[in-house]
């Protein structure tokens, strides 16, 4: 795995119960994220899995979300419900990241 450096995130979870098909933020709590607008404070190694931040440009608005640096096995990720809490200094926006880890 190449090491790469970014920001250690906890997922915020949906209570209502598992939506994300098996996603990556089903069964883990801390993810490393990385990308341009990401703080490079910690190098990536395997205690954690890695979330690319996203960022598009959607009805005249940046829109962030996070998503795994691995491309799916079936159709292109979208969001299972849980958020990835990050510090407001780690990446540019002051909310929670949407998380698109559910493929189906």
């Amino acid at each position: 795995m190449k090491t790469q450096k970014g920001s250690i995130a906890n997922v915020l979870r949906n209570t209502i119960g598992e939506c994300t098909n098996n996603g990556l933020s089903a069964t883990n709590d801390r993810f490393y994220l990385i990308g341009e607008e990401v703080r490079q404070q910690f190098e990536t190694d395997q205690s954690r899995p890695i979330l690319r931040l996203v960022k598009r440009h959607l009805f005249g608005a940046d829109y962030y979300h996070c998503e795994p640096i691995e491309k799916p096995k079936g159709a292109p990720y979208m969001f299972g419900g849980n958020y990835l809490d990050v510090s407001r200094h780690d990446a540019p926006t002051k909310h929670p990241l949407p998380i698109h880890d559910r493929s189906e």
